[in-house]
């Protein structure tokens, strides 16, 4: 959906990534196994860090001027076919 142009689908993902680290950190005093808690913990700080850098939110915001542009382009053709 990002690539949609979604604003609503980069907060979905930021909020899957905060879950998912939040799932993970209370396990340790269970011990768990070591490179599964260290990837559970890295991947969803990566995801973060990612989705926090300038040329994502350059992208975010380019598809959804996309998906503006698009928006325009149907209604005209849908204004004029009629």
């Amino acid at each position: 959906m990002i690539a949609r142009g979604r604003r609503w689908a980069a907060g979905f993902m930021v909020g899957y990534f905060a879950f998912c680290l939040m799932l993970v950190i209370p396990t340790i005093p269970f011990s768990p196994h070591t490179l599964a808690y260290a990837l559970g913990i890295a991947f969803p700080l990566l995801g973060l860090l990612l989705f926090n850098t300038p040329r994502h939110r350059e992208m975010r915001q380019k598809l959804s001027e996309i998906r503006a542009q698009r928006a325009v382009v149907v209604a005209l053709y849908e204004k004029h076919s009629k």
